[in-house]
């Protein structure tokens, strides 16, 4: 994947005779990246030997970008210089500029990006104190060691810094492990408690996996607030020490083992499986609705506490916290609705969530926005858990597993697509608007799935996999 950088790009370096950038010059020449000259006003005129390379020295971004055609900086400058820097390549209009200098003072970050918005943003800017931007294979404009990750289809956006490079080297060595986890997780829920419990097992956890969705933010947001990031980072891992404990005491000849009949144990079976379900597969389109326009309550409350409300980040926490008091409430009540939970009321609940967020773009103060918080977060948990409830209840032992993963595919899948999006929008017609977009997207949609499948959505009498896949087999021929 190549975002903004590719093996086209032409990189010049401000900051390359320093000891820092001419070390990182070298690696990102070794890397394959394509760079055409350094700036330095003091060593104007020179030309330098970097790996066996003579580079350039100009006296300006704008005279490397016209003896060069660069269309890259990358910045090494030391922090007190750094904002002259890259106010220089805002200046000279140049396409990207990579600060990579840490230690700038935050004002001069904010009076660096301020002055860029003004300038009609025509440079895109990544940091300052990053590790900049990796395309692998074609060209490396930072610090990110060239060999840490190869060249596929997926992309990686992080905060953090020398971090990224785990992260990457992760999800290249083991994949993303939520994908294993989750479905794992859940499918396995069933062997733990006898199938009379089996419901109420199912929606405590399916409770516990949405709560910790909408609650967990809030929590975190009052460590960070309370400890500060690195401590809160502690908290988190140390927690899953309880988790680990607990597994490992299980006792395992106290399972209830189901037998299982024998399947193919492939992917497409899962997705034939769930695609014969319409009682099961409505279930996911509405998920998907859901979480894609919905459920992004940290980008609606942290726009609408600061845009509508002129409020500071105790405000937003406090949002947080209201919506966790619905979403607790929602998680607790969930197990109690197991003779009303079925595909048509997953659609009910649907409708009844999107016109709970459409609200939000009308609420004039920020006193009745807290007060409705924990209703749209009721309603949104209720909806949710019966999803998570019907998929695994109604689904063949022997493909619980697979169709797990699907779902969670389609749950969490539409997060990295609408969160960009809504985020473009409210940048382009303000938040309330863009809410109330989200909100008609998805009552949109759930009217749609209603209408068109509300009578097609009974669970059928045999949900084996042999039984579901032979009906699909007998209509088609």
């Amino acid at each position: 994947m190549a975002i903004y950088l590719d093996k086209n790009s032409k990189i010049i370096v401000q900051g390359m005779t320093g000891a820092e950038g001419m070390k990182h010059t070298a690696r990102m020449l070794a890397g394959g990246s394509n760079i055409v000259g350094g700036v330095n006003p003091r060593k104007a005129g020179e030309s330098v030997d970097v790996a066996g390379k003579s580079l350039p020295v100009f006296g300006s971004v704008k005279e490397a970008m016209a003896a060069t055609g660069a269309n890259v900086s990358v910045i090494f400058v030391p922090p007190a210089f750094a904002k002259a820097a890259i106010i220089e390549a805002i200046d000279a209009e140049i396409a990207l500029a990579v600060a990579i200098t840490e230690g700038i003072p935050v004002h001069d970050s904010a009076e660096a990006w301020a002055y860029n918005v003004e300038k009609g943003k025509k440079t895109r800017l990544i940091g300052p104190n990053c590790p900049g931007i990796i395309s692998p294979e074609q060209s490396n404009a930072g610090i990110t060691p060239s060999n840490i990750a190869g060249k596929g289809p997926i992309g990686l956006v992080s905060k953090s810094g020398t971090l990224t490079y785990q992260m990457m080297f992760e999800l290249r060595e083991i994949g993303i492990s939520t994908a294993i986890d989750a479905p794992v997780r859940q499918a396995f829920t069933t062997e733990v408690v006898g199938q009379s419990d089996l419901p109420n097992a199912v929606s405590l956890n399916s409770a516990n996996f949405n709560a910790g969705r909408l609650i967990g933010p809030a929590i975190s947001g009052g460590l960070i607030a309370a400890f500060g990031t690195g401590p809160s980072f502690i908290i988190n891992g140390l927690s899953y020490f309880f988790v680990i404990a607990a597994l490992l005491n299980l006792n395992e000849k106290a399972f209830f083992h189901l037998d299982r009949p024998k399947s193919d144990g492939n992917i497409r079976e899962g997705i034939a499986y769930a695609k014969a379900r319409p009682d099961v597969y409505v279930v996911m389109l509405m998920v998907f609705f859901l979480a894609t326009f919905g459920l992004n309550f940290q980008i609606f409350n942290a726009l609408m506490a600061t845009q509508e409300f002129g409020l500071g980040p105790a405000s937003f926490g406090l949002m947080g916290t209201f919506i966790a008091i619905g979403s607790l409430t929602g998680a607790i009540g969930s197990a109690r609705l197991e003779r009303f939970r079925n595909t048509k009321f997953v659609i009910k609940g649907g409708i009844l969530f999107s016109i709970s967020i459409m609200v939000f773009a009308v609420i004039p103060s920020y006193n009745l926005y807290l007060v409705w918080l924990p209703i749209c977060g009721f309603v949104a948990l209720t909806t949710l858990v019966s999803a998570n409830s019907i998929v695994q209840t109604s689904t063949d032992p022997a493909i619980r597993g697979r169709v797990m993963g699907i779902y969670l595919l389609i749950f969490m899948g539409g997060t990295p697509f609408g969160s960009p999006l809504i985020g473009a929008t409210a940048d382009l017609i303000g938040i309330r608007p863009t809410i109330a977009i989200c909100g008609g997207i998805s009552l949109f949609a759930s009217l749609i799935i209603w209408f068109k499948y509300k009578n097609r959505v009974e669970l059928p009498a045999d949900t084996s996999v042999a039984g579901v896949l032979k009906t699909v087999n007998r209509n088609h021929n």
